[in-house]
């Protein structure tokens, strides 16, 4: 049963590409064409693509995305918009088939490797767009202030904040805050 399209489906750009990423790399794993993914059909195959489709969208997405899963066929240009409680619905069945079905479970854990490499990588382009982006607007800005020096200093600075707050992403990442020094006696 499906509503009519609403025009209030407003999600952030990085959670509609990790939307379509997620799609795309869920059909694949069914081999299902991405079109098929939200057709009007209760067919198994179908069916059981679009419940690990939006169980993947609610580990991956904010919670406004998250609240949003319902109007996702909208990204496709489909008419389609679920009842809230049929995502809910769909993602308790895949929980529940990964915590019944040991084969299902290791199927979900490559398919989620997958999608956890293809966001780390979508994440990255998105963040060297915008930092090229931000260069950009800023080298504009400078060039309004005319003095060469000053705006090589600015950008300069720019640059090292960025590499430190990089430095500081990869320290996190690693782990390696976690160490403790050896106590000596």
């Amino acid at each position: 049963m499906s509503r009519q399209k609403t025009s209030h489906f407003n999600i952030a750009q990085v959670d509609k590409a990790h939307m379509r990423l997620i799609a795309k790399l869920v059909c694949e794993h069914v081999s299902l064409p991405i079109n098929k993914l939200f057709a009007n059909t209760r067919i198994k195959p179908i069916v059981s693509a679009r419940q690990i489709f939006f169980y993947f969208c609610s580990q991956y997405l904010d919670d406004v995305a998250k609240s949003s899963l319902s109007h996702a066929p909208q990204l496709w240009n489909s008419d389609r918009v679920y009842n809230h409680a049929t995502v809910l619905h769909a993602i308790k069945q895949t929980e529940n088939y990964i915590f019944s079905d040991v084969r299902f479970k290791q199927d979900m854990e490559k398919l989620r490797c997958e999608i956890e490499i293809a966001v780390m990588k979508s994440d990255e382009i998105s963040n060297s767009l915008k930092i090229k982006k931000a260069s950009q607007a800023i080298n504009m800005m400078l060039k309004e202030l005319e003095d060469p020096f000053y705006a090589e200093y600015l950008v300069s600075k720019l640059k090292n904040l960025i590499d430190e707050r990089r430095n500081q992403d990869l320290h996190q990442d690693s782990g390696l805050d976690m160490v403790q020094k050896p106590i000596h006696v």
